[in-house]
Parts: C-alpha cells; structure tokens; sequence
C-alpha cells in the first residue's frame, strides 16, 4: 500500500496498492530466493481488505478486475473451484484501492 501524496494527487485515491518488490529497500524488507520449495499461502476475506503483516500494510487475496481477460473458460471454472464461497469473479467485488505497477510509480515522481 502506498500513500504517497504524489500517487494520491495522480490516481484520486486516497491511497493505491503495489508490488510489494517496489518497497525492498535492504534494511526493513528484503528479497530473498528460497533454496527450496516454500509454501505461500493467501488469505481470501468475505471482501478485500488491508491488513498488517510484520508492520507492513499489505492486501488480502483479490485476483484483480483483468482475470477473466487473462483466463480461458475452462481455466476460469478450474481456478473458481479453488473458492467454493463464489460463483462468480464479480463475486471477489471491488478492489480496496487501485493497483498499480513499477512503471506508474515512475511516473509520479
């Protein structure tokens, strides 16, 4: 989540979302590469939230708004059987704020 004054002037939002790579800085996040295969896991809320992992405010699982353009329909029903609380993709509703990539950030600056 970024609240830059910036980002919020461009995007008209109060605040937006990024990749959370945008925020390595080498002291309080860091990158890292597993030397084996790790478990992730995603927390899916009744709607998308914010929420607060080791100090950083991050979001809740939402496939975002484009995932029905990116999936074929066979795809789409083998990706919906991961969540039997939903019928649709509208049904993940809207996104808390606005997603944004490495290259908008550029841009604001």
């Amino acid at each position: 989540m970024n609240r830059d004054p910036n980002i919020r002037a461009a995007m008209g939002a109060e605040c937006a979302l990024v990749p959370l790579s945008n925020s390595v800085d080498g002291m309080s996040i860091i990158e890292v590469t597993p030397v084996a295969p790790t478990r992730v896991y995603h927390l899916a809320c009744e709607r998308h939230e914010t929420i607060l992992a080791a100090g950083v405010e991050v979001e809740t699982y939402h496939p975002g708004p484009d995932v029905a353009l990116s999936l074929s329909e066979e795809m789409m029903r083998h990706f919906l059987m991961f969540f039997p609380y939903i019928g649709n993709i509208r049904d993940f509703g809207r996104l808390a704020a606005p997603r944004i990539n490495a290259e908008d950030i550029d841009a604001f600056d």
